[in-house]
């Protein structure tokens, strides 16, 4: 292959990459459109809660013995909870 054969790949592939990011860009824009106000559609599906000291240290032992973050371990305890205990 040749300089300008590699080159022009090259270029192709970004061209390529770069519209790829556009159409991700808006299909973004598009959704967040969707729902009213920046903050509603960036914590959309967003859940907080006050846990105590005990509560704490105990999902933070879940963490580390399963290796999850906080996010896939509250998932994780959600999904059994609703599997087992649904109407």
């Amino acid at each position: 292959m040749t300089n300008a054969e590699w080159q022009e790949r090259e270029e192709a592939f970004h061209r390529e990459m770069s519209e790829l990011y556009r159409d991700q860009v808006l299909r973004a824009v598009q959704d967040r459109n969707a729902y009213p106000g920046g903050e509603s559609w960036k914590n959309r599906t967003r859940i907080s809660a006050k846990l105590s000291p005990e509560h704490y240290a105990t999902l933070m032992a879940y963490c580390r013995k399963n290796e999850y973050s906080v996010n896939t371990a509250l998932r994780t305890i959600l999904e059994t909870y609703f599997e087992h205990h649904h109407e």
